[in-house]
């Protein structure tokens, strides 16, 4: 779960930072903080090329951009992101329900218990987190990694291929390669746009560039070749009018 801060205290902002480290070297959860700065124009220009989970936001940023700002625009581009909103200024709770953000929660800077809300807030957004890719409604597909949980987002997914162990699959995404353990037949369900090309392949058929039915293979978005079985063109072919995809 990827985390942002956005605070102009430095002092308060690393402490922030330290104590969700500290909770997620204890859990192994692979919790990360992947920005932490007291600008919120980088935190703006972050979300065009990055997903966040989790947002901890100081409301009084002390610019003409405040935190709840902020937050609106956050939720334009990660509807789902747990927003957290920490202040000096108690009495600005009622302005999150005004601005419509859906706050997950609301921490006081001079309480007596900073750190224990801190945790309860985080841990509260990784329950949600988790939920998230378990919902079918929800364009993610959830993959376990040892103790890890990673949400990705299936427009970003290339294809699947089993590995050398059983039951390993590689994943290829835009970002990047991950490992983790299940079956293609779990897996070539999920969701409609997920085609079993090959025994040992699934692709996304949404990021397919091309299809050579000469040399039976499928060129990827990535540049990425997949094999293509013939017993599957046919069915390949209506795939992809289904969905609205037709390639040659």
């Amino acid at each position: 779960m990827k985390v942002v801060i956005c605070e102009d205290n430095l002092m308060f902002a690393n402490q922030l930072e330290s104590y969700i480290y500290n909770y997620a070297f204890i859990e192994e959860n692979g919790i990360q903080v992947i920005l932490n700065t007291a600008s919120a124009q980088k935190v703006l220009n972050l979300l065009l090329t990055e997903k966040v989970d989790c947002f901890f936001l100081d409301i009084d940023l002390g610019t003409d951009v405040t935190g709840l700002d902020l937050a609106k625009t956050i939720r334009q581009y990660q509807p789902f992101a747990s927003i957290i909103f920490v202040t000096t200024h108690e009495e600005m709770l009622y302005l999150t329900y005004k601005y419509q953000v859906e706050a997950l929660d609301f921490i006081t800077k001079d309480s007596n218990d900073i750190h224990p809300s801190v945790i309860r807030a985080i841990v509260t957004a990784y329950k949600k987190y988790i939920k998230i890719g378990e919902q079918p409604e929800v364009n993610y597909f959830q993959i376990k990694i040892g103790e890890y949980i990673k949400n990705i987002n299936i427009d970003d997914i290339l294809y699947f291929q089993v590995g050398n162990l059983a039951h390993k699959i590689i994943l290829t995404t835009f970002h990047g390669k991950f490992e983790f353990y299940q079956s293609l037949s779990e897996i070539e369900d999920v969701d409609k746009s997920f085609f079993r090309c090959h025994r040992g392949y699934i692709i996304n058929l949404r990021n397919i560039n091309e299809v050579n039915l000469q040399t039976k293979s499928i060129l990827m978005k990535n540049g990425e070749q997949c094999p293509l079985s013939f017993r599957k063109i046919k069915l390949l072919k209506e795939k992809l009018k289904s969905i609205g995809c037709i390639h040659n």
